[in-house]
């Protein structure tokens, strides 16, 4: 099962490859740097070293370290995967190696791990980065002395297999920062694999999406304008991108052929226009945003409260009473118990409402209506205005 189908570059030896190829394939024209990745796949195979592949997210880790499994001159046992990267950090320990069950009535027995489960074959470390630095240790000395201990603690079990760490981290950089440890990285170097960004290939992606159009089951046609786009394009997400839209384009494309307008936008190459501000621009708008906030606060600070006091109809004769008039910015004199005494008894819930919505009503207009910087002049958090102005309407 060839992972790596080379191609010739006419259109009926691309056509017959990719009708012998099997699912999951990653073909390539005669050129393509792929063709090291298989050389390097039948060498690594040959043998029974441990395996690092690297790569981008979706390039393929996966498909290369099946490709070995198979060409494996011992492929007894099973291919056994193991995503670090999905399993929470402190279940990844029993679920490589296994844990100690005990059950209700007291009764113990052992859960086989992946790597119990990869006995004469292969196990597949996805994304070994996300394993913590202990775990690290565990898999370093699996690797050194093909063994492991036991869940039980009943000694150490033996370990037949091969193992494929994959990553699409640059573990040089891992290693300096103290989260991948750098025996473990100097043990897998030597029997390395990288595999090249779908960008670095472009002459293999009309190989593969024929290949992949054809897995979808279409016969229909693809333009040469569609191919000469996908060659354009970047591709972030790799192989995994490019067969995602295969699946996508099988379902929404009507035409007897699929066109340059089937494709969404990106691989148009139409791009959304955005107006591109300068940051001084920016720092600008923002110095005048904060001089137009400090200007309405000074204002707002310079208005006593009698001023708002005295916006009360004259009906309110208690609040007249309580605080005469005064100048603006005249410090308003603290009334006498004897002449607030003389005009009790007095709602006092019902007056501080009133004075509330009389101070709220005015820094709403000084605000104009901006309910934030209303709040702020009122020492107020936002949603607390909004709540109080919503109990009003009830």
């Amino acid at each position: 099962m060839p992972v790596i189908q080379p191609t010739s570059k006419t259109a009926q030896g691309d056509a017959e490859c990719l009708a012998a190829s099997p699912a999951r394939t990653l073909s390539c024209s005669l050129d393509s740097p792929m063709r090291e990745v298989e050389k390097r796949v039948l060498q690594l195979a040959r043998g029974a070293s441990n395996v690092l592949i690297c790569g981008e997210t979706g390039s393929g880790k996966e498909v290369i370290a099946r490709e070995l499994h198979e060409r494996s001159a011992r492929p007894r046992g099973p291919f056994v995967p193991v995503n670090c990267a999905a399993i929470p950090v402190d279940l990844l320990d029993s679920v490589i190696f296994g844990y100690l069950h005990r059950s209700p009535s007291g009764a113990q027995r052992v859960s086989p791990g992946r790597v119990t489960l990869a006995e004469g074959g292969t196990l597949h470390i996805d994304e070994a980065c996300s394993l913590p630095l202990a775990l690290q240790a565990k898999l370093l000395r699996l690797l050194e002395q093909r063994a492991y201990d036991l869940p039980d603690g009943n000694g150490t079990a033996a370990a037949d297999l091969r193992v494929v760490v994959t990553t699409s981290r640059a573990l040089v950089a891992e290693v300096k920062s103290g989260r991948f440890r750098e025996d473990l990285y100097a043990l897998l170097r030597d029997a390395s694999i990288d595999v090249p960004p779908l960008r670095a290939r472009r002459g293999d992606i009309g190989i593969l999406f024929e290949h992949l159009w054809r897995q979808k089951g279409q016969t229909r046609g693809v333009s040469p304008e569609v191919i000469e786009a996908f060659q354009r394009y970047s591709w972030p997400g790799n192989v995994r991108e490019l067969e995602h839209l295969a699946e996508r384009l099988s379902i929404c494309a009507r035409g007897e052929e699929l066109e340059l307008s089937d494709l969404p936008p990106a691989l148009r190459g139409v791009e959304l226009q955005l107006e591109v501000v300068s940051q001084e621009v920016l720092a600008e708008e923002e110095r005048e945003s904060e001089r137009r906030l400090q200007d309405r606060t000074a204002r707002a600070q310079s208005i006593v409260p009698a001023q708002f006091l005295y916006s009360v109809p004259a009906s309110d004769e208690l609040l007249r009473f309580l605080l005469p008039r005064a100048e603006p910015h005249e410090r308003v004199p603290a009334p006498s118990w004897e002449r607030v005494a003389s005009s009790l008894p007095v709602d006092l819930p019902a007056l501080l409402q009133k004075l509330e919505e009389i101070f709220i009503d005015a820094a709403l207009d000084e605000a104009a209506g901006n309910k934030a910087l209303a709040a702020r002049l009122l020492g107020l958090q936002r949603t607390t205005l909004a709540e109080k102005l919503r109990r009003r309407k009830e």
